[in-house]
């Protein structure tokens, strides 16, 4: 049973292709112990884990690291400085220390000792993974005809658009219409490889859902009125990634609206300016059995008022 979990928690969110690449980038994390010492002060059988993670490659703390027992009756988050303490007891469960650029390390329960404090290291690398940024698509909408000039800045390379783009996509822009070079699509299309996409967070855990994906329509429905879509906009996101999550049977689920779309997705400049906008991209990571988690916090998003010339982007990347 122990065995059959470690497995699970191994493979949550890390997202790779096959068993060996999973295995082969897990041994680059590894603890260590560093100490331990005699505390008197803790009652029979506890021991206080006293961890320190840290980027192996450069040295700097591991900040918002999951510290847990892998029955998830506590857990704890690494600080500012890469730091956490673990209070558990004797013939306490193995544990396991996660961060979603990172992976996971197993630490056994031998390292228990009663009425000892256990200062352990974590060395972690960072795991590279090239992901697909999937389906960007442009909406724009004007109350009178608009030329627009369009130049996309992806983080990434981009691996095809449509229509194509040549540095820029020129578009005129109507109330009921969007052309570029005298035909006529309901959006612009883009995708690009990524080589650094996962989850963000910070020590406090991470913003986010966890869902079991029956919900996954109405979930979309709701959370995308949030954040402002129009019925068109949300029957789009929802026809391409409702079944893409519906695939698994739980998910963990984030979103990077506006600013954060920008920072790690794609800039993008456009004139004139709209007056009004709202960039939204998901991640999301399937999960083939529920593993509880409550890491994750609500986000909530305010709907975009719009006014005059108006761009609407979303789209995805499953990890």
């Amino acid at each position: 049973m122990i065995a059959s979990r470690f497995l699970i928690i191994i493979f949550l969110f890390i997202g790779l292709t096959g068993y060996a690449e999973d295995l082969e980038l897990i041994l680059w994390n590894k603890y260590e112990v560093v100490k331990t010492e005699k505390n008197d002060s803790l009652k029979e059988g506890q021991c206080l884990i006293k961890g320190l993670a840290v980027n192996v490659e450069n040295k700097n703390p591991i900040v918002a690291g999951y510290f847990s027992d892998v029955n998830h009756k506590n857990k704890v988050t690494t600080n500012a400085d890469g730091k956490f303490n673990y209070l558990t007891n004797e013939g306490g469960a193995a544990m396991y220390f996660y961060h979603p650029e990172y992976g996971e390390i197993i630490i056994p329960n031998s390292i228990i000792k009663p009425q000892y404090n256990v200062e352990i290291k974590l060395l972690m690398k960072y795991q590279l993974e090239e992901v697909e940024v999937d389906k960007p698509v442009i909406y724009l909408y004007a109350k009178k005809k608009t030329p627009v000039n369009i130049e996309l800045k992806p983080k990434g390379d981009l691996t095809f658009t449509y229509p194509v783009y040549k540095n820029k996509w020129e578009v005129n822009v109507g109330p009921d219409s969007m052309e570029v070079e005298g035909k006529a699509y309901p959006y612009l299309f883009w995708e690009a490889k990524h080589k650094r996409l996962n989850f963000k967070g910070d020590e406090l855990g991470m913003d986010g859902f966890y869902i079991k994906t029956d919900s996954t329509i109405q979930f979309l429905e709701d959370q995308l009125s949030k954040l402002g879509l129009n019925r068109t906009e949300t029957t789009d996101f929802i026809t391409y990634w409702g079944p893409r999550i519906q695939a698994y049977p739980f998910a963990a689920i984030q979103f990077w609206v506006d600013n954060d779309y920008n920072e790690y997705i794609a800039d993008i400049d456009v004139s004139p300016k709209p007056e009004s906008s709202r960039r939204i991209f998901m991640v999301f990571k399937g999960v083939k059995e529920d593993m509880k988690i409550d890491y994750f916090k609500p986000q909530n998003f305010k709907p975009i008022k719009r006014t005059g010339l108006t761009l609407i982007e979303w789209g995805g990347a499953e990890l």
